[in-house]
């Protein structure tokens, strides 16, 4: 009798543990939604990537108002050798492409073979930090990290929208 009685009160506690559990979670998500667009909102004020935010969304030319410039054919980059690895190339085609209703393209682009070398240093010192396998699996962050460079430390202005590697070979 004592059994019986003792497997009644665990299985009703086991009962009550689930309905308190079901109640939190509710509570959870309820907060959560919440407190989502709050967080959105300040990380866009201090300029923080929350990781729902796309890179195409933020710049939208159009074609019309892109200007393409071709910076290396068959550019050929070390990388970053890895454990074990022995020592590999990246060899690609990189363009960038400028939007021409900005008001810095006209100052860059009548002289923009002059600072082709810059651009070049700037895609060779990200490339090089990284190894075949994280290139190869992440190209879009590996591009981003360019136009970045490319943006910050060569023009100062964001002027250059896009990065494109095309044709890239390891070896």
């Amino acid at each position: 009798m004592k059994k019986n009685l003792l497997a009644i009160i665990i299985v009703a506690l086991q009962i009550v543990n689930i309905a308190l559990t079901a109640v939190l979670m509710i509570q959870v998500i309820k907060m959560n939604s919440t407190t989502l667009p709050v967080v959105a909102s300040v990380a866009s004020h201090l300029n923080i990537k929350t990781g729902d935010e796309t890179q195409t969304a933020d710049v939208a030319v159009s074609l019309e108002d892109t200007d393409v410039k071709e910076i290396a054919k068959q550019m050929k980059i070390s990388l970053k050798v890895g454990e074990g690895e022995k020592a590999v190339h990246m060899v690609c085609d990189v363009s960038l492409l400028l939007n021409k209703n900005h008001e810095d393209y006209a100052k860059y682009s009548e002289n923009f073979g002059t600072y082709e070398t810059l651009i070049k240093d700037a895609i060779s010192s990200v490339v090089s930090k990284h190894t075949e396998a994280e290139c190869k699996s992440d190209m879009d962050g590996l591009k981003d990290e360019i136009l970045k460079a490319i943006q910050e430390d060569v023009f100062n202005s964001d002027f250059v929208y896009k990065v494109a590697i095309s044709e890239a070979v390891f070896g």
